[in-house]
């Protein structure tokens, strides 16, 4: 079964969705990104995480998260995607894991 979201409230154009994603070379090291990132927001796959933040708030985390000794940029990835309010709206979910948290929404099964 799918999840929407579904709400006519406006999200706070300080806050919202990021999709962050990396590519690790080093066992070690992902594993430190992993657990970093884990603290910040929710995995929803090996090397994919949804997070909530202003861009100051997400900037800031991508700052620390790129630094030594998890992100070694010579050999390693990272990428962060904003959602826009629309393209948070669409997003679908299907099988386990957490569902989308944003700013203001309810989540509806």
């Amino acid at each position: 079964m799918a999840t929407r979201l579904q709400s006519d409230a406006p999200v706070s154009a300080a806050r919202k969705t990021w999709i962050v994603v990396y590519d690790i070379a080093d066992d070690k090291r992902r594993t430190k990104m992993a657990r970093w990132f884990e603290a910040r927001g929710d995995r929803v796959q090996e090397s994919v995480f949804e997070l909530t933040g202003s861009t100051a708030q997400i900037d800031a985390w991508l700052d620390e998260a790129r630094k030594a000794p998890r992100f070694d940029a010579e050999v390693d990835s990272l990428r962060c995607y904003g959602l826009c309010e629309a393209c948070t709206r669409a997003v679908t979910t299907w099988g386990v894991g957490p569902k989308v948290r944003v700013p203001g929404k309810a989540v509806i099964a």
